[in-house]
Formats: C-alpha cells, sequence, structure tokens
C-alpha cells in the first residue's frame, strides 16, 4: 500500500482519530491529501491563512510513524521510520513558542534554536551549531528542532 491510495488515506485517519481524541472530527479534508504526501515523502508547498492547521502537517506524520511502529498489528503494512527528525523554521518566536507548546503536549521532545543572524547562510550555520550539541547517536531523540529569527 500507499498512503496517496484510499488505504493510505483511511489509515491516516483512523491513527488520527485513535492519538489525537480532541480532534473529534478527525482531520480537515484539505489536511488529508498533503499529510499523504509527506508521509509518502514527496515534496509539498501547502500556503493557507493563520491558524488552518498547517502545524499539522509535520506533528501528525510524527505522530503516525510512532503509532504505526508502537502498534504494527492494528495497521496495514506502510513505510515508517523509527527515528524521524523534523525541522521547522519560523520567523517569529510567538509561533515557535505556539508550536513547542502543541509538540510537548504530544509529547513530542522538542529543540528550540534562537538565533539572531544577519548573515546571508540562515540554515547552514544554524544547524551546524544545534548539532553540534548533539552527538551522532543522539539524532534519533530529537523529534524537532527550530530555528528561528529574532
Amino acid at each position: 500500500p500507499r498512503w496517496t491510495d484510499s488505504l493510505g488515506a483511511n489509515t491516516l485517519n483512523q491513527v488520527v482519530l485513535r492519538c489525537v481524541p480532541k480532534w473529534t472530527n478527525g482531520l480537515h479534508d484539505y489536511q488529508v491529501e498533503p499529510l499523504q504526501l509527506v508521509l509518502n515523502q514527496e515534496d509539498l508547498i501547502f500556503i493557507s491563512g493563520t491558524g488552518c492547521g498547517k502545524a499539522a502537517l509535520f506533528i501528525i506524520p510524527l505522530v503516525v510513524h510512532r503509532e504505526i511502529l508502537a502498534h504494527p498489528e492494528l495497521y496495514p503494512v506502510f513505510p515508517v521510520k523509527k527515528n524521524v527528525v523534523v525541522i521547522v523554521v519560523t520567523p517569529t518566536k510567538g509561533l515557535a513558542n505556539s508550536i513547542v507548546s502543541i509538540m510537548r503536549l504530544s509529547h513530542i521532545h522538542t529543540y528550540q534554536f534562537y538565533r539572531s543572524m544577519n548573515s546571508r547562510n540562515l540554515v547552514s550555520p544554524a544547524f551546524h551549531t544545534v548539532m553540534k550539541h548533539f552527538p551522532p547517536f543522539a539524532y534519533p531523540k530529537v523529534d524537532i528542532l527550530m530555528k528561528q529569527k529574532h
């Protein structure tokens, strides 16, 4: 099976209903297809207004991988990874703090990195600065890295 077929959509919704009980109606229709693409490791650009659920596009895949690894007997065989890392770049501290709060409520380990940068290359130095604090064997323990500009 592939995440982009109907079995993938059904499994995705099943995981969300089981793991995110506060979402009694499950995912919004407009979130399902983008999430299927993310889980299928396909490229995606998703643009929507404030409060439309964009954060679900990087939170739910983490939840899906964890749930299927923890309970493989409940789901069809889909490609999932044991150690998933998500890097989120935000323009403001407020947005970053909001995302961290959501992640922590989902019991997902987070690491926030704040740095004011004026250089042209924002991502590379920040990523290496963060990674030097983690020995290579520790990378799987970090579910989300956050970089933001002051």
